[in-house]
Protein backbone atom coordinates (compact mmCIF):
# COMPACT_ATOMS: atom_id res chain seq x y z
CA UNK A 1 0.00 0.00 0.00
CA UNK A 2 1.64 3.66 -0.89
CA UNK A 3 2.04 6.49 1.20
CA UNK A 4 -1.72 8.11 0.20
CA UNK A 5 -3.00 6.00 1.69
CA UNK A 6 -1.35 5.36 5.24
CA UNK A 7 -3.41 7.89 7.42
CA UNK A 8 -6.76 6.79 6.43
CA UNK A 9 -6.14 3.23 7.01
CA UNK A 10 -4.44 3.27 10.28
CA UNK A 11 -7.03 5.61 11.56
CA UNK A 12 -9.74 3.16 10.63
CA UNK A 13 -8.16 -0.20 10.91
CA UNK A 14 -10.41 -1.50 13.39
CA UNK A 15 -13.30 -1.08 11.46
CA UNK A 16 -12.25 -2.68 8.17
CA UNK A 17 -13.42 -6.17 8.81
CA UNK A 18 -16.32 -4.66 9.47
CA UNK A 19 -17.00 -2.75 6.55
CA UNK A 20 -16.09 -5.62 4.06
CA UNK A 21 -17.78 -8.18 5.88
CA UNK A 22 -19.83 -8.45 2.50
CA UNK A 23 -16.18 -9.60 0.85
CA UNK A 24 -16.14 -13.29 -0.46
CA UNK A 25 -12.50 -14.29 0.70
CA UNK A 26 -13.48 -18.13 0.69
CA UNK A 27 -14.16 -17.99 -3.23
CA UNK A 28 -10.56 -16.30 -3.47
CA UNK A 29 -9.18 -18.89 -1.14
CA UNK A 30 -10.76 -21.45 -3.91
CA UNK A 31 -8.79 -19.69 -6.65
CA UNK A 32 -5.50 -20.05 -5.01
CA UNK A 33 -5.93 -23.73 -3.85
CA UNK A 34 -6.99 -24.47 -8.08
CA UNK A 35 -3.94 -23.24 -9.34
CA UNK A 36 -1.31 -24.01 -6.19
CA UNK A 37 -0.53 -27.64 -7.85
CA UNK A 38 1.53 -28.91 -4.87
CA UNK A 39 2.71 -25.31 -4.00
CA UNK A 40 2.53 -24.74 -0.13
CA UNK A 41 4.06 -21.32 1.01
CA UNK A 42 2.24 -17.88 0.41
CA UNK A 43 3.08 -14.77 1.23
CA UNK A 44 0.26 -11.80 0.71
CA UNK A 45 1.56 -8.72 -0.62
CA UNK A 46 -0.92 -6.02 1.05
CA UNK A 47 -2.37 -8.29 3.73
CA UNK A 48 -4.44 -5.86 5.32
CA UNK A 49 -6.18 -7.15 8.49
CA UNK A 50 -4.72 -10.57 7.33
CA UNK A 51 -8.68 -12.05 6.92
CA UNK A 52 -7.40 -13.88 3.68
CA UNK A 53 -4.47 -15.29 5.52
CA UNK A 54 -6.62 -16.67 8.04
CA UNK A 55 -8.54 -18.95 5.24
CA UNK A 56 -5.43 -20.15 3.62
CA UNK A 57 -3.43 -21.06 6.54
CA UNK A 58 -5.61 -23.95 6.39
CA UNK A 59 -3.91 -25.51 3.45
CA UNK A 60 -0.60 -23.05 3.10
CA UNK A 61 2.26 -21.95 5.58
CA UNK A 62 1.28 -18.32 5.20
CA UNK A 63 2.88 -15.13 5.79
CA UNK A 64 2.06 -11.74 4.67
CA UNK A 65 2.87 -7.91 4.56
CA UNK A 66 1.36 -4.42 4.69
CA UNK A 67 2.18 -0.94 4.79
CA UNK A 68 -0.51 -0.25 7.62
CA UNK A 69 1.23 -0.35 10.93
CA UNK A 70 -2.37 -1.12 12.08
CA UNK A 71 -3.46 -3.28 9.47
CA UNK A 72 -0.09 -5.05 10.80
CA UNK A 73 -1.07 -5.40 14.28
CA UNK A 74 -4.45 -6.90 13.50
CA UNK A 75 -3.03 -9.26 11.28
CA UNK A 76 -0.15 -10.31 13.63
CA UNK A 77 -3.05 -11.28 16.16
CA UNK A 78 -3.85 -13.67 12.93
CA UNK A 79 -0.67 -15.14 12.12
CA UNK A 80 1.67 -14.59 14.95
CA UNK A 81 5.04 -14.12 13.62
CA UNK A 82 4.61 -13.92 10.29
CA UNK A 83 3.54 -10.48 9.52
CA UNK A 84 5.68 -7.49 8.84
CA UNK A 85 5.58 -4.05 7.72
CA UNK A 86 6.78 -3.06 4.11
CA UNK A 87 5.38 -1.38 0.85
CA UNK A 88 5.12 -3.01 -2.49
CA UNK A 89 8.33 -1.29 -3.90
CA UNK A 90 10.72 -2.67 -1.50
CA UNK A 91 10.06 -5.48 0.25
CA UNK A 92 12.54 -8.41 1.15
CA UNK A 93 11.34 -11.23 2.72
CA UNK A 94 13.86 -13.49 4.96
CA UNK A 95 12.84 -16.94 3.36
CA UNK A 96 11.39 -17.45 -0.08
CA UNK A 97 7.83 -18.75 -0.97
CA UNK A 98 6.21 -20.69 -3.58
CA UNK A 99 3.19 -18.38 -4.03
CA UNK A 100 2.88 -14.63 -3.89
CA UNK A 101 -0.65 -13.20 -4.07
CA UNK A 102 -1.59 -9.61 -4.05
CA UNK A 103 -6.09 -8.79 -3.83
CA UNK A 104 -8.06 -6.62 -3.77
CA UNK A 105 -7.02 -4.26 -6.47
CA UNK A 106 -3.93 -3.81 -4.08
CA UNK A 107 -1.52 -3.45 -7.35
CA UNK A 108 -3.29 -0.47 -8.28
CA UNK A 109 -2.16 1.50 -5.91
CA UNK A 110 0.83 1.80 -7.63
CA UNK A 111 0.41 4.74 -10.11
CA UNK A 112 3.05 4.07 -12.37
CA UNK A 113 4.86 1.40 -14.25
CA UNK A 114 8.29 1.86 -12.92
CA UNK A 115 6.82 1.32 -9.31
CA UNK A 116 4.90 -1.76 -11.10
CA UNK A 117 7.97 -3.43 -12.49
CA UNK A 118 10.03 -2.75 -9.12
CA UNK A 119 6.90 -5.03 -7.51
CA UNK A 120 7.32 -7.70 -9.83
CA UNK A 121 11.63 -7.78 -9.88
CA UNK A 122 10.94 -8.18 -6.04
CA UNK A 123 8.13 -11.18 -6.50
CA UNK A 124 10.65 -12.67 -8.58
CA UNK A 125 13.50 -12.43 -6.66
CA UNK A 126 10.73 -13.60 -3.27
CA UNK A 127 9.57 -16.68 -5.48
CA UNK A 128 11.15 -20.62 -5.71
CA UNK A 129 11.93 -21.63 -9.09
CA UNK A 130 8.60 -22.45 -10.72
CA UNK A 131 6.64 -19.91 -8.02
CA UNK A 132 3.12 -18.02 -8.94
CA UNK A 133 2.35 -14.56 -8.70
CA UNK A 134 -1.33 -13.87 -8.26
CA UNK A 135 -2.65 -10.42 -8.73
CA UNK A 136 -6.07 -9.07 -9.09
CA UNK A 137 -6.73 -6.05 -11.34
CA UNK A 138 -8.91 -3.84 -9.57
CA UNK A 139 -8.57 -1.05 -12.22
CA UNK A 140 -8.29 -1.63 -15.92
CA UNK A 141 -8.17 0.16 -19.07
CA UNK A 142 -9.69 -2.96 -21.15
CA UNK A 143 -12.78 -3.51 -19.10
CA UNK A 144 -13.67 -0.16 -17.95
CA UNK A 145 -16.88 1.82 -18.78
CA UNK A 146 -15.30 5.45 -19.14
CA UNK A 147 -19.30 6.67 -19.45
CA UNK A 148 -20.55 5.56 -16.06
CA UNK A 149 -21.77 8.36 -13.69
CA UNK A 150 -20.22 9.82 -10.51
CA UNK A 151 -22.91 7.12 -8.39
CA UNK A 152 -21.71 7.28 -4.76
CA UNK A 153 -20.53 4.04 -2.78
CA UNK A 154 -22.15 3.50 0.88
CA UNK A 155 -20.43 0.43 2.88
CA UNK A 156 -21.82 0.40 6.43
CA UNK A 157 -20.45 -1.75 9.41
CA UNK A 158 -19.56 -1.00 13.10
CA UNK A 159 -18.00 -2.18 16.48
CA UNK A 160 -20.25 -2.77 19.70
CA UNK A 161 -21.95 0.79 20.17
CA UNK A 162 -19.58 2.69 17.13
CA UNK A 163 -20.92 2.55 13.90
CA UNK A 164 -19.02 3.47 10.86
CA UNK A 165 -19.99 4.18 7.14
CA UNK A 166 -17.34 4.61 4.13
CA UNK A 167 -18.92 6.87 1.21
CA UNK A 168 -17.14 6.53 -2.14
CA UNK A 169 -17.32 8.80 -5.03
CA UNK A 170 -14.92 9.52 -8.14
CA UNK A 171 -13.98 13.07 -8.59
CA UNK A 172 -14.87 13.08 -12.60
CA UNK A 173 -17.13 10.04 -13.51
CA UNK A 174 -16.53 6.97 -10.98
CA UNK A 175 -14.19 5.24 -13.45
CA UNK A 176 -13.27 8.32 -15.49
CA UNK A 177 -9.09 8.95 -15.28
CA UNK A 178 -6.84 11.59 -15.76
CA UNK A 179 -3.69 10.29 -17.20
CA UNK A 180 -4.13 6.56 -16.34
CA UNK A 181 -4.70 7.72 -12.66
CA UNK A 182 -8.45 7.00 -11.51
CA UNK A 183 -9.36 10.02 -8.71
CA UNK A 184 -12.15 8.64 -5.88
CA UNK A 185 -13.33 10.63 -3.11
CA UNK A 186 -13.98 8.91 0.23
CA UNK A 187 -15.49 10.06 3.57
CA UNK A 188 -15.49 7.88 6.54
CA UNK A 189 -17.72 8.51 9.82
CA UNK A 190 -17.56 7.28 13.20
CA UNK A 191 -20.70 7.65 15.18
CA UNK A 192 -20.28 6.52 19.13
CA UNK A 193 -22.83 7.56 21.63
CA UNK A 194 -21.26 10.89 22.52
CA UNK A 195 -19.82 11.94 18.82
CA UNK A 196 -19.25 12.03 15.38
CA UNK A 197 -15.84 11.36 13.57
CA UNK A 198 -15.08 12.02 10.40
CA UNK A 199 -12.19 12.26 7.74
CA UNK A 200 -11.96 13.38 4.34
CA UNK A 201 -9.79 11.61 1.96
CA UNK A 202 -8.51 11.82 -1.72
CA UNK A 203 -7.41 8.03 -3.00
CA UNK A 204 -5.37 7.42 -6.45
CA UNK A 205 -5.54 4.22 -8.30
CA UNK A 206 -3.68 3.08 -11.42
CA UNK A 207 -5.80 2.47 -14.35
CA UNK A 208 -3.63 -0.28 -15.74
CA UNK A 209 -3.28 -1.12 -19.28
CA UNK A 210 -3.52 -4.85 -19.39
CA UNK A 211 -1.51 -5.19 -22.42
CA UNK A 212 1.53 -2.89 -21.35
CA UNK A 213 1.04 -4.46 -17.96
CA UNK A 214 1.40 -7.89 -19.52
CA UNK A 215 4.91 -6.97 -20.82
CA UNK A 216 6.41 -6.02 -17.57
CA UNK A 217 5.64 -9.18 -16.31
CA UNK A 218 7.01 -11.30 -19.36
CA UNK A 219 10.23 -10.38 -18.42
CA UNK A 220 10.35 -12.49 -15.70
CA UNK A 221 7.23 -14.81 -15.40
CA UNK A 222 5.06 -16.72 -17.96
CA UNK A 223 1.60 -14.58 -17.95
CA UNK A 224 -1.94 -16.77 -17.85
CA UNK A 225 -5.55 -14.81 -17.21
CA UNK A 226 -8.00 -15.97 -15.77
CA UNK A 227 -11.86 -14.65 -15.25
CA UNK A 228 -12.50 -12.80 -11.75
CA UNK A 229 -15.60 -14.32 -11.21
CA UNK A 230 -15.76 -17.85 -13.24
CA UNK A 231 -12.00 -18.61 -12.25
CA UNK A 232 -12.23 -19.80 -16.46
CA UNK A 233 -8.49 -18.81 -18.11
CA UNK A 234 -8.88 -16.46 -20.64
CA UNK A 235 -6.91 -17.36 -23.83
CA UNK A 236 -7.54 -14.00 -25.87
CA UNK A 237 -6.53 -10.96 -24.24
CA UNK A 238 -9.05 -8.94 -26.54
CA UNK A 239 -11.98 -10.97 -25.28
CA UNK A 240 -11.13 -10.01 -21.55
CA UNK A 241 -14.83 -8.40 -19.92
CA UNK A 242 -14.46 -8.73 -16.93
CA UNK A 243 -12.38 -7.81 -13.69
CA UNK A 244 -9.46 -10.45 -13.68
CA UNK A 245 -6.63 -12.22 -12.21
CA UNK A 246 -3.15 -12.26 -14.01
CA UNK A 247 -0.91 -15.36 -12.81
CA UNK A 248 2.52 -15.25 -13.36
CA UNK A 249 4.89 -18.31 -13.37
CA UNK A 250 8.69 -17.52 -12.67
CA UNK A 251 10.88 -18.16 -14.93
Amino acid sequence: MVKQNIHLYNKFAEFYDSLYSHKDYEKEAEFIRKIADKRKTLLDAGCGTGRFLEILKKDFDCYGFDNSKEFVKIATKRLKGKIFCANLENFKPKIKTDIITCIFGTINYLLNYKDIEKFIKNCHEALNSKGILVLDIGFAKQIIDKNSRDIPKLLVGGIGKRTVARITQAQTGYYASQNDICIINDLFLVKSKKKIDFEIDQQKYLLIDILKFKGVMKKRFAVKFYDYFNHREIKDINSIKNRIYVVGIRK
